[in-house]
Parts: C-alpha cells; sequence; structure tokens
C-alpha cells in the first residue's frame, strides 16, 4: 500500500481534539504529545495554543516533509485511524483553492 501522506496533508489537527481521562489533550488519537490539560487550561486556550497552530503546522506539511518515516515518535502516522476524515477534508480544501 502506497503511503497516503505522500499525497495529502495531514488536517486532524484542525477538526480534532482529543481529552484523555487524565484531562491531557492531545491533537491525535496516536500521539501521547500533550498540547495541555483541561484541569488547567479551557478549551480555548489550548485549541488557540502555540504548541496545537506549531501541530497543524507540521502535520500540514506531512506531505512534502515526510517526517512521519524519519522522526520515530510519529510513525503513529504509518497506521492513522483517521484516513477517512482526512481525505474529505483534503478534497474540500482543494476544492477551495480552485
Amino acid at each position: 500500500m502506497t503511503d497516503p501522506y505522500q499525497k495529502m496533508s495531514c488536517l486532524i489537527g484542525y477538526a480534532y481534539m482529543r481529552i484523555q481521562t487524565d484531562g491531557n489533550i492531545t491533537a491525535c488519537c496516536s500521539s501521547s504529545f500533550s498540547m495541555g490539560n483541561i484541569k488547567n487550561q479551557s478549551i480555548d486556550e489550548v485549541w488557540h495554543s502555540h504548541a496545537y497552530y506549531s501541530w497543524r503546522e507540521k502535520f500540514f506539511k506531512i506531505h512534502k516533509t515526510h517526517f512521519h518515516h524519519t522522526e520515530l515518535e510519529f510513525s503513529f502516522c504509518k497506521m492513522c485511524p483517521h484516513l477517512a476524515p482526512n481525505f474529505p477534508l483534503n478534497n474540500l480544501l482543494n476544492t477551495k483553492r480552485s
């Protein structure tokens, strides 16, 4: 199977947030990187935080940089459970650009 992120961005950070039972907030269900904690910050603060913006910027460029092949901590992208929503999000984005 070819890597779908060779041709499209990962937009899950624009459409998704996971709040774990300990209050930690992650941008992806497969990531262990915490964007913040609901016990200390509001959802709005986390969603608009520098950490979240940095995540979005990096994952928007996944198809250009292929970091998920070189950075071990992001190897979970190869088994992404969010491919189904990523395809229509990318199609929508590409349609808006045209």
